[in-house]
């Protein structure tokens, strides 16, 4: 990731499930490099872990006030231009960046205690597609 950030001339990266193995590997990765690196993650104790590692920059996505500190993060360390990073998503939207749901439901549905006790587990391969049209 590092390397090929420095070929694509870019100076910082921004890290989503960056609690996770690799994630605290690209901390200490990025501390050693001096790589501005913005983590991003979903609860307060991955933010205090990655923080007690030396991450500068991390973003809790649960905690109130997120956008505006993902915002400040990537200002910055000046991380991924925003408008050429959306261009990308956009043009690669069902290639690079498609995703897998492990099905589609309705915003009825959403709301079945059998179906709530799935997707609120946020676990790799259940996440559910919510279509307000179905």
């Amino acid at each position: 990731m590092v390397e090929t950030m420095r070929l694509e001339g870019h100076t910082a990266l921004v890290h989503t499930a960056a609690a996770s193995a690799l994630g605290q590997m690209l901390v200490r990765l990025c501390l050693k490099d001096a790589v501005p690196l913005v983590n991003v993650v979903r609860k307060p104790e991955q933010a205090a872990m990655l923080r007690e590692l030396g991450a500068v920059h991390v973003c809790d996505s649960s905690a109130p006030g997120f956008g505006e500190a993902l915002t400040e993060a990537v200002e910055a360390t000046g991380a991924e231009a925003t408008a050429a990073l959306k261009r990308r998503i956009a043009a690669e939207l069902t290639t690079t960046f498609a995703t897998h749901f492990a099905r589609e439901i309705s915003l009825a549905q959403a709301l079945e205690p059998e179906v709530v006790a799935v997707y609120a587990q946020r676990a790799t391969g259940t996440k559910y597609l919510m279509n307000p049209s179905r």
